[in-house]
C-alpha cells in the first residue's frame, strides 16, 4: 500500500513538473510572439503589416497541407506500437525531404505558369517564393519532430527551444529598424534566423534521444501516414477555421484591413496558447489511460479548468482592450479595438473544440472533430462572404466568432452523446472524481 502511494505521488509530481517546464516555454514564446506582433505593427504600416501576416499565413497553410499528421503518429507509434525512436526519427527526415521536393515543384509551377503573387509586388516575387519554401521547411520540421519530443517526454528540451526561438524572433524583428522598416527585410531576417535554429534543433534532438544510427522503414512510414492522415483533414479544416479570414480579407477587402485583423488576432493567439499547449500535452496522457471512462473524466475536468482560466483572462482583456490596443500598436490601429473585443470572445468559445478534439483523437473518433470543424468552417465562410465586403475587419471578426460558436457547440453535443455524461455533470465545476 505504501509503495503504491509513493509511486502515485511520484507520478503526479513528475506530471506537474513536466507541465510546468513545457508551459513555461510556451508562455515565454507566446509573449515573444506578442512582442513581435507589437513591434512589427510599430515598424510597418498597416498595409505592410497585413502583407507580413499574409506571408506567414500562406506558409502555415502550405505546412498544414503537406503535414499528414506525422506528429501525432510519432506519439502513437512510439508509445502504443513500441516502434524504435531511431526509425521514427529517420522516417521524419525522409518525409521532410520528400515534402521539400513536392513543395519545390508546386511553387515552381505556381511561379512560372500562374504568377501568383499573394499581394506582393511582382519585382519581389522570386525571393518571396524562395522564402516561402524555406519557411515551409522549418515549420514542417518543427511540427513533425514535436510529436517525437512529446512521446519521449523531453519537455525540458522543448521548453528550452521555445526560449531560444523567442530570443531569435525578437532579435530578427528589432533588426528591421536598421533597414528603414523594409517589409522584405523583415521577412528575410525572420525566416533566415529561425531556419538556422531549426537545423540546430534537429541535430540537438538526435543527441538527446541518443540515436547512434538513423534507421528508416517504408512500411512503418506508410502506416504512420495512414494513421496521421485521419487527422490531416481535421487539421486542415482547423487551420482554415483560424486563418482563412486573412485570405478572405486579402481577396474581399484590403491589406489595411488584414493589418487591423492581424494585430487584433494576436490576442486570440495569446489566449489559445494555454489550451493548445495543454492539448498537445494531454494527447499522450490520454493514450496512456486504459479506461475509456477515465479518459472521458480527465477530458471533462481538463476542459472545465481550462475554460474557467481563459474566461477570467478574457474578461480582463475585454475591459482594458481600448487602452491596450492604442498603447501597444499606436493610434493608427484604433479601428482594431472593437475587432479585438469580438475576437477575444471568439477565442473563449474556441476552447471547447481545442480540448475535446484531443480527446476524440485518443479515442480514434476523429470523425466527430472533423464534422464539428467543418460545420464551423462552413458557417464562418458564409458569414465572411456576406460580411467582409461591407464591414471589412469587423465582418471577419464576427465571422470568426460565429465559426467558433458553431464548432464548439457541436463538439460538446458529440462529447455528451459519446460519453453519456449528463448535463449537470458537464456544467458543474466540481472536479471531484
Amino acid at each position: 500500500m505504501f509503495n503504491k502511494l509513493k509511486q502515485y505521488i511520484n507520478t503526479r509530481n513528475t506530471l506537474f513538473k513536466n507541465i510546468k517546464n513545457f508551459l513555461s516555454g510556451r508562455i515565454v514564446f507566446a509573449v515573444a510572439t506578442l512582442l513581435v506582433g507589437i513591434l512589427t505593427a510599430r515598424f510597418l504600416t498597416p498595409e505592410n503589416r497585413g502583407l507580413y501576416t499574409l506571408f506567414f499565413t500562406t506558409s502555415g497553410l502550405l505546412t498544414t497541407v503537406f503535414h499528414l499528421g506525422i506528429s501525432p503518429a510519432n506519439v502513437y507509434f512510439l508509445n502504443v506500437k513500441k516502434v524504435s525512436v531511431n526509425i521514427l526519427y529517420g522516417n521524419n527526415l525522409f518525409y521532410i525531404f520528400i515534402s521539400l521536393i513536392l513543395i519545390s515543384i508546386t511553387m515552381l509551377v505556381g511561379y512560372i505558369f500562374f504568377n501568383f503573387n499573394i499581394g506582393f509586388p511582382s519585382e519581389n516575387l522570386m525571393i518571396i517564393y524562395v522564402l516561402l519554401g524555406v519557411c515551409f521547411i522549418y515549420q514542417l520540421t518543427e511540427s513533425c519532430f514535436q510529436g517525437l519530443i512529446f512521446a519521449t517526454k523531453n519537455y525540458s528540451f522543448m521548453a528550452n527551444s521555445y526560449y531560444v526561438q523567442s530570443i531569435l524572433l525578437i532579435a530578427a524583428t528589432l533588426a528591421i529598424l536598421f533597414f528603414k522598416n523594409d517589409l522584405l527585410i523583415a521577412i528575410e531576417f525572420r525566416v533566415t534566423i529561425i531556419s538556422l535554429f531549426m537545423f540546430f534543433f534537429v541535430t540537438r534532438l538526435l543527441i538527446i534521444l541518443r540515436i547512434k544510427k538513423i534507421s528508416f522503414s517504408k512500411n512503418i512510414l506508410v502506416d504512420q501516414i495512414k494513421f496521421g492522415s485521419r487527422n490531416w483533414l481535421q487539421n486542415l479544416i482547423g487551420f482554415l477555421n483560424i486563418k482563412s479570414y486573412i485570405f478572405f480579407l486579402a481577396f474581399l477587402s484590403s491589406p489595411e484591413n488584414v493589418g487591423y485583423f492581424a494585430v487584433s488576432f494576436i490576442f486570440v493567439e495569446l489566449l489559445r496558447y494555454i489550451p493548445d499547449s495543454l492539448g498537445a500535452f494531454l494527447l499522450p496522457e490520454f493514450t496512456k489511460i486504459d479506461s475509456s471512462k477515465e479518459r472521458a473524466r480527465v477530458a471533462l475536468n481538463s476542459l472545465k479548468s481550462i475554460f474557467l482560466a481563459i474566461s477570467l483572462v478574457s474578461l480582463t482583456l475585454i475591459l482594458v482592450i481600448n487602452h491596450v490596443v492604442t498603447f501597444l500598436f499606436g493610434i493608427e490601429y484604433i479601428s482594431a479595438i472593437l475587432v479585438s473585443r469580438i475576437l477575444i470572445i471568439a477565442a473563449l468559445l474556441g476552447v471547447f473544440y481545442q480540448v475535446l478534439t484531443r480527446y476524440f483523437t485518443s479515442e480514434a473518433k476523429q470523425i466527430y472533430s472533423i464534422i464539428s470543424s467543418t460545420f464551423g468552417l462552413a458557417v464562418g465562410s458564409v458569414c465572411s462572404i456576406i460580411l467582409i465586403p461591407e464591414y471589412g475587419a469587423y465582418g471577419a471578426a464576427l465571422s470568426f466568432m460565429s465559426s467558433s460558436f458553431a464548432s464548439g457547440l457541436l463538439i460538446l453535443i458529440f462529447f455528451k452523446n459519446f460519453t453519456r455524461f449528463n448535463l449537470s455533470s458537464m456544467v458543474s465545476f466540481s472536479l471531484k472524481k
